[in-house]
């Protein structure tokens, strides 16, 4: 199992003003990747911008 790290960043709370960013790595570990999303809002948060985020576990399947 993996995580991919998901954050939903808007400048405003009108929802046309938000966007959807993803981390270019997948982790194996939840914990990981709960500290990148951590990192990844944090960044949007201290340029004012209001972001938080999730992990989503990422299924690879039989045969990938």
């Amino acid at each position: 199992m993996l995580y991919l790290a998901i954050v939903l960043a808007c400048l405003n709370t009108s929802a046309s003003s938000c966007q959807i960013f993803t981390h270019k790595i997948s982790y194996a570990s939840e914990s990981k990747c709960l500290q990148q999303v951590e990192l990844l809002a944090n960044n949007f948060n201290s340029r004012g911008i209001m972001a938080m985020g999730i992990c989503a576990k990422v299924s690879l399947g039989e045969g990938a």
